[in-house]
């Protein structure tokens, strides 16, 4: 391999590093109404492509009213079910528990879709959990051009994050890592355009 194919192997590899465990805040710019100041939990990237779960988009459904449709269990885990995107899949789990883990995306946090896992860790523990229907997706090298133009805003993943019920979520973590977005977003258009004057 010449020089010229080594250097563009590694940009190619730099521009591939995998996010998962990451936090992306959709920039300000981002309007598509499924993302729009989203924060999304990387679960998986790849160069196959990536998953990743939405944090701040509750439904008005209750986790325990959600399970009581589909088990006949107790659910102990309180709180509201979250959209986690707009590709459908199964009840999927964010929680601390490693002895239900399928991945652990950051340190202290756990993955699963497996039902098994679902089961033991809604109807046998309090410790925290958060429930999700749906999921963000992209295919192959999908996510890393939507990176390539801004579209996103990355920042470590934590727990803390995770089960961070603020609603202003999105907003508290820009101003952290991308002031001037956050500002952009804060400050009022000075003057308002009429479309009829060009």
């Amino acid at each position: 391999m010449n020089m010229r194919g080594r250097a563009l192997r590694s940009y190619n590899h730099l521009i591939m590093a995998s996010l998962a465990g990451k936090l992306i805040l959709a920039g300000a710019d981002l309007v598509d109404p499924n993302f729009h100041q989203t924060v999304t939990l990387i679960i998986d990237h790849t160069d196959q492509g990536a998953l990743g779960l939405v944090l701040n988009r509750p439904t008005k459904t209750t986790i325990a009213s959600a399970w009581k449709q589909v088990s006949s269990g107790l659910c102990l885990i309180e709180g509201f079910v979250h959209q986690g995107g707009p590709c459908p899949g199964p009840v999927m789990l964010l929680h601390t528990l490693e002895s239900c883990s399928q991945v652990e995306p950051c340190k202290g946090l756990h993955f699963t879709a497996d039902r098994e896992h679902v089961e033991w860790v809604l109807e046998h523990s309090d410790a925290p959990a958060r429930m999700f229907v749906g999921y963000a997706g992209w295919g192959a090298g999908q996510l890393d051009a939507e990176l390539e133009h801004e579209s996103w805003v990355t920042t470590i993943g934590t727990p803390e994050f995770v089960f961070d019920d603020r609603p202003d979520l999105w907003m508290t973590l820009m101003d952290k890592v991308n002031p001037s977005q956050a500002a952009a977003v804060r400050k009022p258009r000075l003057f308002e355009v009429d479309p009829g004057l060009n």
